[in-house]
């Protein structure tokens, strides 16, 4: 007889199973289904389960910005979208754990794209380029624990390459 093992990975795999993972409850019906409530806390409606935010919740009118965000167990967990009265998109990106991960994209009230870059654990990480309010990228380098830091570029509004500069935990160098 031969006996096999599971490998240890493999039993944790079984067990665990991250937020994520797991259906965003969209709608009164899909709420139900996992055994919680459909309603408003007075600033957004969405669905609670065992008393925590469950799924994807909308932000009410007149509660200040439009926003739409993503829970999983009461946390910020998945797509979250930020809109303008207008109702034009001003941000969107992730959420993981609760703050903000992975690339994210801001928008001036027009719907022209105004900053991109990433987060790490709700830090600006990585490369960032800003825009100008008419489309063309106006500046671009990289933050390191939300602070520019490291040698930027700087574009005219024309497209053409105008300087580098460089940045030291948030100050710039130089002239």
């Amino acid at each position: 007889m031969r006996r096999t093992t599971t490998p240890l990975i493999g039993v944790l795999l079984l067990v665990w199973r991250p937020a994520w993972s797991e259906t965003i409850i969209t709608d009164e019906q899909g709420c139900i289904h996992e055994g919680g409530q459909w309603g408003s806390d007075g600033l957004a409606v969405g669905c609670t389960v065992k008393g925590r935010r469950q799924g994807r919740w909308t932000s009410l009118p007149g509660r200040g910005r439009p926003w739409e965000r993503t829970y999983a167990r009461g946390v910020l967990q998945g797509p979250a979208r930020d809109f303008y009265g207008n109702c034009v998109r001003a941000a969107a990106g992730q959420f993981e754990r609760g703050k903000r991960q992975g690339r994210w994209v801001f928008f001036y009230k027009d719907g022209v794209k105004a900053a991109e870059g990433s987060y790490e654990k709700g830090v600006k990480q990585g490369s960032w380029t800003d825009y100008h309010p008419e489309g063309p990228r106006v500046k671009q380098g990289p933050y390191a624990d939300d602070l520019a830091h490291g040698l930027f570029t700087e574009w005219f509004t024309n497209g053409q390459r105008w300087q580098q500069v460089r940045f030291e935990r948030g100050e710039r160098q130089g002239e």
